[in-house]
């Protein structure tokens, strides 16, 4: 992992309509199971995204670099509301 500050989430993934308050452009996602993932905030197409790198669940599932697109909370910048997954292709 990276010494950038860590975001906890309460799950083993991450899934549409899921909401995290980001800590800054860098970050580590914490899951429920102690699995871990660098991310950062993007763009996509112009708007708002994060990107996901590859992990590792602690059961053993492999999950694919994705980008997730965002939107921004109203009054709130740090907060945001993932989209679909977009899987990355490499």
């Amino acid at each position: 992992m990276t010494d950038a500050a860590s975001v906890v989430v309460a799950y083993t993934h991450l899934f549409p309509g899921l909401e995290l308050e980001l800590p800054g452009d860098r970050f580590d996602l914490v899951f429920a199971d102690g699995s871990e993932a660098a991310a950062i905030l993007t763009e996509a197409g112009g708007d708002p995204a994060i990107l996901v790198d590859a992990y590792r669940t602690q059961a053993g599932t492999e999950i694919a670099e994705t980008l997730w697109p965002v939107r921004r909370s109203a009054g709130d910048e740090r907060r945001v509301k993932l989209g679909k997954a977009l899987r990355s292709t490499s």
